[in-house]
């Protein structure tokens, strides 16, 4: 079995219509993920859903109590 390599860019080629490799992209290292978000961050979301879920439930409880 033949594995054949994706061709490798020089830094001056474009990754898309306006991207290279000697911008801010260049500290960027494809070969390493992403730092995960904060805790806090996490949380934040959670709370927002949780806060948003709440006010759909008791929005729903009005009009269903209204009729």
């Amino acid at each position: 079995m033949i594995v054949e390599r994706a061709p490798r860019l020089r830094p001056d080629q474009l990754l898309a219509d306006s991207m290279t490799r000697v911008g801010r992209f260049s500290r960027i290292d494809p070969r390493k993920g992403r730092k995960l978000p904060k805790i806090a961050h996490v949380l934040g979301v959670i709370g927002w859903g949780v806060l948003a879920a709440e006010s759909f439930r008791r929005a729903r409880a009005m009009e269903d109590g209204a009729d």
